[in-house]
């Protein structure tokens, strides 16, 4: 069964993990604003109500992250320019670090854990919002 979500809002990366000392113990978190992201990722997909996909069972990603195109695409009046046409992305956030933030965000919601993905095409473009498109075929 093949299931679409569509998530809303700047695309973001998951941040490295934060390491801190307690005493003579080390522990690591993450960051408040990576879990402010998974958070709203995971809303957004539990409103379109997804279909749980059990463990064991092997998933198929598909993740297109649109980023918002930079003001200098831009012509003065509006037009995109010529130049600008078949460029994709090549800055920060890095595509591996967007994949785990949707990764973690799905889990336990739409499938048991993200051990279960098998394969996974990504990939980043300029689109007119920021948004993120999901496949998940399991």
């Amino acid at each position: 069964m093949i299931q679409h979500f569509v998530v809303m809002g700047e695309v973001r990366g998951q941040g490295r993990p934060r390491a801190c000392k307690r005493g003579k113990f080390a522990g690591v978190y993450k960051a408040n604003i990576d879990r402010q992201y998974e958070d709203n990722i995971r809303s957004q997909i539990v409103q379109q109500n997804p279909v749980f996909i059990p463990a064991k069972i092997p998933i198929r990603l598909s993740l297109l992250f649109y980023m918002v195109r930079p003001q200098g695409h831009f012509d003065s009046k509006g037009g995109l320019k010529l130049w600008a046409l078949g460029l994709r992305p090549t800055t920060r956030p890095d595509l591996d670090n967007m994949e785990k933030a949707v990764k973690d965000a799905c889990n336990s919601i739409v499938w048991h854990d993200d051990c279960q993905v098998v394969s996974c095409h990504k990939a980043k473009i300029y689109g007119n919002v920021g948004k993120i498109e999901i496949e998940v075929d399991g």
